[in-house]
C-alpha cells in the first residue's frame, strides 16, 4: 500500500526497466562517462544483460557481463558494468516505425 508521493515515485524508480538494452554479442564502443565508477571509456563485447537487477536506475542505465576488447577485437578482461541506456540507444541507431 502507498502512503504518499514520495512511495508513489519510489515504487515506480525501483520497478523501472532500462530504456535500453544490448543484444548479447553487440559490440558498444563506450565513451568516459558512459560507464557508472569508471573514468575511462572502452570498446566491450555483451556476454549478458542483467535486466533482472537493473530496475533500480529509473531506466538510465543496465548491468552487463562484458568482454573487453582491445584495438583489434581481441578479449582482454571481462566485467560487470553499469552502463547509461542513452550509450546503448546510441549504438542502436533509431527505432523503425511500425506500420499498421
Amino acid at each position: 500500500m502507498l502512503f504518499s508521493d514520495a512511495d508513489a515515485r519510489l515504487q515506480r524508480l525501483i520497478n523501472t526497466p532500462p530504456a535500453a538494452v544490448p543484444r548479447p554479442d553487440d559490440i558498444l564502443h563506450l565513451a568516459p562517462g558512459e560507464i557508472r565508477w569508471r573514468d575511462e571509456g572502452m570498446t566491450v563485447r555483451v556476454i549478458r544483460v542483467r535486466t533482472d537487477i537493473s530496475g533500480c536506475y529509473d531506466g538510465t542505465a543496465v548491468w552487463l557481463h562484458v568482454d573487453e576488447l582491445d584495438g583489434t577485437g581481441t578479449p582482454i578482461g571481462c566485467h560487470q558494468l553499469l552502463v547509461a541506456t542513452d550509450a546503448i540507444a546510441r549504438h542502436q541507431g533509431p527505432v523503425p516505425a511500425i506500420r499498421r
